[in-house]
Order: C-alpha cells, then sequence, then structure tokens
C-alpha cells in the first residue's frame, strides 16, 4: 500500500537518517539526506511550508553538490572482477541460450568458463558476438 499523506515528522526523518547513514557509511558512503514529499513536491525544489524545520539543501542542489563515483574500470579493467549485468535471454531450440548484456568490468572471451551467482552455475562461453560479428 502507498502513503498518500505525510505528517511531515521531523522525529521521523531522524530516525530513517540515522538508520540509514550508519548502514551506508559501513559500506563506504556518506550520502546526502533530502525529506520530499513527491505528491505535494514538497522540498523538491522550492521550499515547504510543511518541513520548515529542515534548513538544507533543495534535492536539486543535492544532486548537483555529489560527486560522480569512480568507477573499477579507470584501473586495469581486465583485472577487475567480470560484472556483466544481462539484459536479455533468448532460448533457441536446438542451439541453446543466448545472453545479451555488457561488460562493465572485467575480460570476457570465447571459451571462458563462467560461474553465474547467487546460484553458482557454471558455463561456457561459446562465442561472443556484437552486433551480429565475433569478437
Amino acid at each position: 500500500m502507498y502513503a498518500t499523506t505525510s505528517n511531515y515528522s521531523k522525529k521521523l526523518y531522524n530516525t530513517i537518517v540515522e538508520y540509514v547513514q550508519s548502514f551506508m557509511q559501513k559500506i563506504g558512503f556518506d550520502p546526502a539526506f533530502v525529506p520530499i514529499w513527491g505528491l505535494d513536491r514538497d522540498n523538491l525544489t522550492t521550499r515547504s511550508v510543511n518541513m520548515a524545520w529542515y534548513e538544507g539543501l533543495l534535492l536539486p542542489d543535492a544532486l548537483d553538490k555529489m560527486e560522480e563515483p569512480k568507477m573499477p574500470v579507470d584501473k586495469q579493467p581486465h583485472k577487475q572482477s567480470l560484472r556483466l549485468p544481462l539484459i536479455c535471454m533468448y532460448k533457441i531450440g536446438g542451439v541453446d541460450t543466448i545472453f545479451g548484456g555488457r561488460v562493465q568490468t572485467g575480460e570476457l572471451k570465447a571459451e571462458m568458463m563462467m560461474t553465474f551467482g547467487p546460484t553458482s552455475l557454471e558455463r561456457k562461453v561459446m562465442l561472443l558476438e556484437m552486433h551480429h560479428e565475433s569478437v
């Protein structure tokens, strides 16, 4: 069920910030927190009278202030773990299963054995193609 009203509670906001911030800091992030209520556009682009207690940045300003995260590809991407988000999967009768995706980091070659998480299923890469051409 979705909430359709808000009580604009500073106490609830502080509780959420405390919980999420401690978790995020444990994994190496220090995010900015902005209380917003999207249905009424509170604190999205203009200050909200409903959250007069909040004096920090508005959402666009907080997003502009964020630094772009450093991707591991800038340091020897071929030595990083393979990150291959799969976009699509096709089952072709008599052939096998074909996966479509983009290599974010790591290295992928034909004849390579791959282990898929979280099930640890192992399969051999038979062929790599990009735009119908072997790579």
